[in-house]
């Protein structure tokens, strides 16, 4: 929903348009459901409430950081650089400006790193669980 908002104020204050910005709305939601696992996976580790807070900490922040999203990565260290492929929030953010400048050379590679970390998130919670409940 957070990015669904962002999403329609941009297409209010944007001068272009086209057919293709209806395809972030899925993008809006695959991101969000791999953000979502994540934090399912820190909710049934967490021994406490306050164990929470690492989840924004430890994983949040620095895949805001890494993402090319608020600054561009050519201005960071290149070990810090090549740790950005990594990111789901990296590869949405290209895939997004990407379709809104209308440039599709890489959006498939992306799409399927997206892919690939929403099967891989989807299975941590549930081992999560059957490891312990069923030792």
């Amino acid at each position: 929903m957070f990015g669904g908002i962002f999403w329609l104020v941009s297409l209010v204050i944007s001068q272009t348009y086209n057919l293709y910005m209806l395809f972030i709305i899925p993008l809006l939601f695959l991101i969000g459901l791999i953000f979502g696992l994540i934090g399912l996976t820190f909710t049934y580790i967490a021994p406490s409430r306050e164990f929470l807070n690492y989840y924004n900490t430890l994983v949040i922040r620095p895949l805001y950081m890494f993402s090319d999203t608020f600054f561009p990565i050519d201005s960071i260290p290149e070990i810090f650089r090549s740790l950005t492929w990594f990111s789901p929030l990296y590869h949405a953010t290209n895939i997004i400006r990407a379709i809104w400048i209308e440039n599709f050379t890489m959006v498939f590679q992306h799409l399927l790193w997206l892919i690939s970390c929403v099967t891989l998130f989807y299975f941590i919670p549930i081992l999560v669980i059957y490891k312990m409940y069923y030792k």
